[in-house]
C-alpha cells in the first residue's frame, strides 16, 4: 500500500506516479486554493483481481485533479469541496470505476473518459443535504462530460442545487449494453445530453426537475435501445432522435413515455428513422408544443396532451406505421401529414374549440377521428387510392371539410349535435368508385354538401332535425 498525505499552506502542485494497489491523497483539510494533483497508475496484468485504487480529497477553490489509469479493475474516488474545481480522468482497460463528487460550489467541471468494457462512472455536483434534509449550498454553472467506448458500460451524472442555473451534462457512449442516466434538480437554463452510437441494448434516461428553460436531448443509433426524458417545471425543451430498428420508449421506471413534460410552455420533438420503433410523448399543462416525425416501416408513435392551447404536429412516412394522438382540453390543435401505404392513424380530441388538420398522401391507409365538444373544426385532404376515413364530431357549431382525390376511397362523416344547432359538413371527391356517407343527428339548421367528380361514385346523406340544408 502506498500512502500520500499532503497539507498545503498556500499552493501545492504534486505529480504522483504509483504502481502500488491503493493510494490516498488528502489535500488541505483546511481551506486552500490553486492546488493541482496529477496521478498516473499503470499495470500490465490482465488479472481482474489486481487493480489500483486512488482516493482524492480536496477542499478550497480552483483545485485541479488529473488522473490516468491503465489496467483492470482500477478505481478512482475523488472529492472536491468548493468552487472552480476541475476533475479530468482517463481510464483504459476493463472493469474500471470513476466516482467523482464536487460539492457545494459553482463553476466546477468534471471530464471522464473510459475505453474498454464493463466500466462505471458516477459523478455528482451541487448541493448536499443536512441531517434535516435542508439544502446547504447551491450549484451553478457546473459541467460534466463523460465519454465511454466499449460494451456493458454505465454512466450516472447528478447535478443538484437550490435555484441553480447554467449546469450542463454530456454523456457519450459507443458500444453495446450501456446505460446513461442524468439527473438535474432545481436548475434553470441547464442542458442534459446523451449520445449513444453504434450499439444495441442501450438505455438513456434524463430527469430535469424544477425552474425553467432547461433542455434535454437523447440521440441513439442502433437497435433495441430504450430512451426517456422527464421534465417538471416550465418552458423546458426535450428532443429524442432515434435511428435504427426495434428501439422503444420508457427507459425510466418513473414514466413509460419517451418524453414526459408537466407544466406549461414546453416543447418536445421526437424523430424516428428506421423500422419497428416505438415512441411516445406526454404533456400536461398549457401552451405546450409537440412534434413527432416518423420515417420507415412498422413504427408506432403516440402523443398525449392534457390541458388547453396545446399544439401537436405529426409527420408519418412509410408503410405499416401507426400513429395515435389524444388531446383533452380546449383550444387544442393537431396538424398531421401522412404519406405512404397501409398506415393507421387515430386522433381523439375532447373539449371545446379544438381543431384538426390532416393531409394524407398514399394508398390503403386507415384514419379514425373523434372530436367531442363544441365549436370544433376539421380539415382533411386525401390523395391516393383505397383509403378509409371515418370521422365523428359530437357537439354544436362544428365544421368539417373533407377533400378526396383518387379512386376507391371511402369517407364517412358523422356529426351529432345532441339537440344543438348549426353543424356544417362538406365532402368533395374526385375519381372513381368513391363512397361518401354523411350523417347529421340532432338539432336544426345543419348544412351538408357532397360533391363528386368521376365515375361509379356513391353518396349518402342522412339528417335529423329541422331547417337543414343538403346539397349533392
Amino acid at each position: 500500500m502506498g500512502w500520500k498525505y499532503m497539507r498545503d499552506s498556500a499552493f501545492i502542485s504534486s505529480v504522483i506516479v504509483l504502481s502500488s494497489l491503493v493510494s490516498f491523497v488528502f489535500l488541505s483539510p483546511a481551506y486552500s486554493s490553486g492546488n493541482v494533483v496529477t496521478l498516473t497508475q499503470t499495470d500490465t496484468s490482465s488479472n481482474p483481481a489486481i487493480g489500483h485504487t486512488a482516493n482524492i480529497h480536496q477542499s478550497g477553490s480552483q483545485l485541479d485533479f488529473d488522473a490516468i489509469q491503465t489496467g483492470y479493475s482500477d478505481t478512482i474516488n475523488s472529492y472536491q469541496f468548493g468552487n472552480r474545481h476541475e476533475i479530468v480522468v482517463d481510464q483504459s482497460g476493463e472493469s474500471n470505476a470513476s466516482r467523482n463528487d464536487q460539492v457545494g460550489g459553482i463553476l466546477n467541471k468534471s471530464t471522464i473518459s473510459q475505453t474498454g468494457n464493463r466500466n462505471l462512472v458516477v459523478t455528482q455536483q451541487g448541493r448536499r443535504a443536512t441531517s434535516l434534509g435542508a439544502a446547504q449550498v447551491t450549484g451553478d454553472t457546473n459541467h460534466i462530460s463523460v465519454t465511454q467506448v466499449g460494451n456493458d458500460n454505465a454512466a450516472s451524472a447528478t447535478q443538484n442545487g437550490t435555484s441553480s442555473r447554467n449546469n450542463r451534462t454530456v454523456i457519450q457512449q459507443q458500444g453495446n449494453s450501456s446505460d446513461a442516466i442524468i439527473n438535474q434538480n432545481n436548475a434553470a437554463l441547464s442542458d442534459a445530453t446523451i449520445r449513444q452510437s453504434l450499439g444495441s441494448n442501450n438505455l438513456a434516461a434524463i430527469t430535469q426537475q424544477g425552474s425553467s428553460n432547461s433542455g434535454g436531448g437523447i440521440a441513439q443509433r442502433g437497435s433495441d435501445n430504450q430512451h426517456s426524458i422527464l421534465q417538471l417545471g416550465n418552458e423546458h425543451t426535450a428532443e429524442i432522435d432515434i435511428t435504427g430498428g426495434s428501439n422503444f420508449r420508457g427507459a425510466s421506471s418513473i414514466t413509460p413515455q419517451a418524453i414526459t413534460q408537466l407544466g406549461q410552455l414546453h416543447n418536445s420533438q421526437i424523430n424516428v428513422s428506421g423500422n419497428v420503433n416505438a415512441s411516445e410523448s406526454y404533456q400536461q399543462g398549457t401552451r405546450n408544443f409537440s412534434v413527432q416525425t416518423i420515417t420507415g416501416n412498422q413504427n408506432t408513435g403516440i402523443a398525449y396532451q392534457l390541458g388547453v392551447r396545446n399544439v401537436l404536429n405529426g409527420t408519418l412516412s412509410g408503410q405499416h406505421n401507426s400513429f395515435k394522438s389524444i388531446q383533452v382540453g380546449s383550444d387544442n390543435e393537431v396538424v398531421a401529414v401522412i404519406s405512404g401505404t397501409q398506415n393507421t392513424v387515430a386522433t381523439l380530441q375532447i373539449g371545446d374549440q379544438n381543431s384538426l388538420d390532416l393531409n394524407i398522401q398514399g394508398s390503403s391507409n386507415q384514419f379514425s377521428v373523434d372530436q367531442d365538444g363544441n365549436n370544433l373544426s376539421l380539415v382533411q385532404d386525401v390523395t391516393g387510392n383505397d383509403n378509409i376515413v371515418e370521422l365523428l364530431q359530437r357537439g354544436d357549431v362544428s365544421t368539417a371539410n373533407i377533400s378526396v382525390n383518387g379512386n376507391s376511397n371511402r369517407a364517412v362523416l358523422t356529426q351529432d349535435s345532441a339537440g344543438g344547432t348549426t353543424n356544417i359538413a362538406s365532402i368533395s371527391q374526385t375519381g372513381s368508385n368513391n363512397l361518401s356517407e354523411m350523417i347529421q343527428v340532432g338539432g336544426g339548421n345543419n348544412l351538408a354538401s357532397i360533391s363528386q367528380n368521376g365515375n361509379r361514385n356513391q353518396a349518402m346523406v342522412s339528417t335529423d332535425g329541422s331547417d337543414n340544408d343538403i346539397t349533392i
